[in-house]
């Protein structure tokens, strides 16, 4: 990746049904968790992964079950919570401890409780108390929370609402970014 040309350069092979959604810089020693729309985590170290060249397709990180697919890829090196929030605009932080290491592509462990009243997954990122969540709508609403108002519970719990959102309309995408310092009047208000 030294020489990247203005056209780029590949960086790995993709199957026609796959597509890349999450990259990640690591020093070789991180916890990676790999989360999907139904619900499950797997958590493995970095080391089950060989290097390899970059026009090589990879290994297997989580073996997904019929209908299921992969919504987001993290390392421990971000926080030690997990952030996840359901279409439904539901949403829970839980400790990465809670998630066992296991040997990379087996199908992993509930990391949310999914039914009909929280829908889907749709964002997992592993956050700390100082950083703010950006979350989107599919009817192009932004809202911006702090990661710490968002409550702490266990791996299959439902979670708690954190944005309000319309029958019609469902949470598309979450991000972490960076804290915005309150200020006097955003106290006020």
């Amino acid at each position: 990746f030294r020489n990247v040309r203005k056209s780029g350069i590949a960086a790995i092979v993709l199957k026609e049904e796959d597509e890349l959604i999450e990259v990640k810089l690591t020093d070789g020693n991180r916890n990676i968790f790999i989360a999907t729309a139904n619900g499950q985590c797997m958590r493995f170290n970095e080391k089950d992964v060989r290097s390899m060249g970059r026009v090589s397709m990879g290994v297997r990180g989580v073996s997904l079950r019929e209908g299921d697919r992969v919504i987001g890829m993290q390392t421990d090196a971000e926080g030690g919570l997990a952030l996840m929030v359901t279409e439904n605009g539901l949403g829970k932080r839980t400790k990465l401890e809670e998630f066992t290491p296991h040997h990379r592509g087996g199908k992993g462990m509930i990391c949310y409780k999914i039914n009909e009243k929280t829908g889907k997954l749709v964002g997992f990122k592993t956050v700390d108390d100082d950083c703010d969540i950006m979350m989107v709508t599919t009817g192009g609403i932004i809202i911006r929370i702090h990661a710490k108002d968002v409550s702490i519970q266990g791996r299959s719990a439902s979670g708690v609402k954190v944005m309000n959102i319309t029958e019609d309309v469902k949470v598309a995408g979450i991000t972490a970014v960076e804290a915005e310092e309150e200020t006097e009047t955003d106290e006020e208000e």
